[in-house]
């Protein structure tokens, strides 16, 4: 039995510690997912809290069929999307950043030693935002499973109901677009 199915099961039997890894493992993802479509720090800390209690619910029925992040990503998923079919009903729902908000930034601590390092890894970061910002909706939804939740073709096709071709294909012009945009802006 493997570390992360020994806590699995441990927080299926009621342990709030291992729950507690769980979350803190995938929060960051949940958080990022979550803000990708709700476009609001607020929405997103609301329905990573919602995730959370969905997982700690229905983790006892669990069986284990697909990998836990895989499980995570489609409740991630799901929430997000009912969240802002709920708050917006006619609104059509978009993976995009408003202009104020910003994705968790997630800096290697070394930088601080080095201000202009610092800045470049912000600068290089809100650049590959604006980039995956302008991709189409399912190429953007591809695209952050991949890179966000580390997810592997197959989870990303089980999730969106797509073949793995179409993934691959999907991630691959999602990625050409994305270096087609910051070369187009000097920022390669």
């Amino acid at each position: 039995m493997t570390s992360e199915e020994m806590l699995i099961a441990r927080a299926k039997s009621g342990d709030e510690q291992a729950f507690a890894t769980i979350v803190k493992i995938y929060e960051k993802a949940v958080y990022n997912s979550a803000l990708y479509v709700s476009k609001n720090r607020e929405d997103a800390l609301d329905i990573a809290q919602e995730v959370f209690i969905k997982l700690w619910r229905t983790l006892p029925s669990y069986r284990g069929e697909a990998a836990l992040k895989t499980w995570i990503a489609t409740i991630t998923r799901n929430c997000a999307i009912d969240y802002v079919r709920a708050r917006n009903q006619r609104q059509s729902i978009s993976l995009t950043f408003g202009e104020d908000e910003k994705e968790a930034d997630i800096i290697d601590e070394s930088s601080y030693a080095d201000p202009q390092k610092s800045y470049e890894q912000k600068e290089r970061a809100n650049a590959v935002r604006k980039a995956v910002n302008t991709l189409p909706e399912q190429l953007r939804e591809t695209l952050i499973l991949r890179e966000f939740h580390n997810l592997s073709y197959t989870e990303i096709a089980n999730i969106q109901g797509i073949s793995e071709g179409t993934v691959k294909s999907r991630i691959s012009r999602g990625r050409e677009q994305i270096r087609e945009f910051l070369k187009s802006g000097n920022f390669l």
